[in-house]
């Protein structure tokens, strides 16, 4: 009988690996990956993660939006490791390559394989999918590319979610943001804005703690906490230029209660500072289920017509009357928290300082129609 002292060791062969423990052979792990030439894993980021999807034979290539030249890298899901379609390319057989030998490692394998298990293995010949779960994926980035385009590894996880790809991490409990997609045979994925550098890791914890909280209201709270941060930028930079020569001290008075007003902040972060990067979809999904919420609760969704005015009203509600939402049983916040998370995710790489004049310079908000509703223009 094994023992969990075993240790595993792994040596390549044409196709595959053999897996042995001290001078016997135990199995053998076979892929479709054709011949190519083997690089040093150190010069890939790799990781696994999930993409929603399971069991598809197809890797996907993976672009900075904007960029022609080479791909960051690709992802792999472990049920395409024994179709030789997914590694079609010269790139892809060389990254797919990487992607194997990460994965059959022997502290990889001996993570996910018991000792029951190694005993029932001997004398096989298995693939990559007979040994991992069929819906996680290995996720391959040249670091020559990521460091071309200045991509920290802090980065990757933001990035990625943002087109619904979840990075894993240690504790992969089984608890994914609401990012996934349908499969896509390529992905372009964009920069995250600067005005979240050097706060990606905190942001990504903050997404992962939203997803795992387990208490809608608590994960709503959580996630509201990126448009906190965002609109305490709009703050910043509302002060740069909001005395200019020549304001009257009444004007000036004006500029200051308005900047000291959260909603005010939240119509010019919606007006000012996406420069048209958000998904549209996501500020009307977000708007429509913020209305309903509030709608089930007998609240004026009439007088919310914008996804801010929507969004801080049940904001306020959450915060300050949040024994109304505890009394109905049957709402819920889960639709308006995918919603949001997704805004969130659209905001850390979209965000931007409005032009050269600040936020000051179309103080009156655009006006909406009571005909035309729009998730798009915020309210006055």
């Amino acid at each position: 009988m094994m023992s969990n002292e075993i240790r595993l060791s792994v040596r390549a062969r044409a196709g595959g690996c053999i897996v042995s423990a001290d001078e016997f052979d135990l199995f053998e792990i076979s892929n479709s990956i054709p011949e190519a030439e083997h690089h040093s894993l150190a010069v890939f980021h790799i990781a696994l993660c999930r993409t929603g999807n399971s069991a598809e034979l197809q890797s996907f290539a993976l672009k900075l939006t904007g960029e022609d030249r080479n791909s960051l890298g690709y992802c792999f899901p472990v049920s395409a490791f024994g179709n030789a379609e997914a590694f079609d390319t010269r790139w892809a057989a060389v990254y797919g390559s990487a992607a194997f030998r990460f994965l059959t490692q022997a502290q990889m394998l001996r993570s996910v394989l018991s000792d029951d298990v190694l005993g029932l293995l001997r004398g096989q010949e298995v693939g990559i999918h007979d040994i991992y779960d069929d819906d996680l994926s290995v996720l391959v980035l040249g670091r020559e590319a990521l460091d071309r385009f200045e991509v920290s590894d802090s980065q990757i996880p933001l990035m990625l979610a943002r087109e619904g790809i979840c990075v894993t991490d240690e504790d992969d409990d089984g608890s994914y943001p609401p990012i996934f997609k349908p499969w896509q045979p390529a992905v372009s994925v964009a920069r995250m804005s600067e005005e979240f550098r050097n706060e990606e890791e905190l942001f990504w914890r903050l997404i992962r703690m939203a997803a795992r909280s387990g208490w809608e209201t608590g994960s709503f709270l959580i996630l509201y906490q990126c448009l906190e941060y965002s609109i305490q930028r709009v703050f910043d930079w509302g002060m740069v230029n909001i005395s200019p020569q020549g304001i009257s001290t009444w004007d000036l008075k004006d500029r200051l209660s308005k900047l000291t007003n959260e909603k005010f902040r939240l119509n010019i972060l919606n007006n000012h500072c996406f420069g048209g990067r958000v998904d549209a979809g996501i500020l009307e999904a977000l708007r429509g289920e913020c209305r309903a919420v509030l709608a089930a609760l007998g609240d004026d969704v009439d007088a919310h017509t914008s996804w801010t005015g929507a969004l801080y009203a049940l904001r306020n509600l959450v915060i300050h009357n949040q024994i109304r939402l505890m009394r109905r049983t049957d709402l819920s916040l889960k639709e308006v928290n995918i919603a949001l998370t997704r805004l969130c995710l659209e905001i850390i790489g979209s965000l931007a300082a409005p032009g050269e004049d600040g936020i000051w310079t179309n103080e009156r908000m655009v006006p909406e129609t009571a005909s035309e509703p729009s998730a798009y223009h915020s309210e006055p």
